[in-house]
């Protein structure tokens, strides 16, 4: 409860500067995952609203992700907050996943965890995704020109379509 205090805390503090109520962006349902052992977790699934350009706040919006999976630790320490390795991972989803979530399961009984999503990653990343649907020449890894032109034409068109949605 502390962790999600803090959370909120700044959350609240950083509205002034994005113009939007606390409400309009932090939401937090209760949930509950089962590890492989079979062990019951008790969490909070939510979203952050965050604009897209930290430096214009009329930019548009996007979503972050996170799970907060309860402590089990009547008084629980800090909590651990996780953000997934890079580049583009999300890590909300090893919740749902029993192996995953068993791995998590250890530290509950010193604290809350908190998945955290990296920007335009996770459930609510299709604004930032780009998924090249074009074909890919047979000697794409033959020559490194072959490589460099076909990267190339990739990146173009992942430009236009990012340009396309204002982003």
């Amino acid at each position: 409860m502390r962790q999600l205090i803090i959370l909120l805390a700044l959350y609240v503090s950083s509205t002034f500067a994005y113009g939007q109520a606390p409400a309009e962006r932090l939401t937090a349902e209760p949930a509950t995952f089962y590890a492989t052992d079979s062990t019951k977790v008790s969490a909070l699934v939510g979203r952050l609203s965050v604009p897209e350009n930290r430096n214009n706040p009329a930019s548009a919006t996007i979503q972050l992700d996170y799970v907060v999976l309860k402590s089990t630790n009547p008084n629980p320490a800090p909590p651990l907050i996780y953000l997934a390795g890079g580049p583009g991972s999300s890590c909300t989803w090893q919740a749902q996943v029993p192996d995953y979530l068993q791995m998590w399961t250890q530290f509950l009984a010193l604290g809350d965890v908190i998945l955290v999503d990296q920007r335009g990653t996770g459930a609510a990343s299709q604004r930032l995704t780009y998924i090249w649907q074009g074909n890919i020449p047979e000697d794409v890894l033959t020559r490194h020109e072959t490589v460099v032109a076909h990267v190339k034409q990739v990146q173009s068109a992942a430009l236009g379509a990012f340009e396309s949605r204002g982003i």
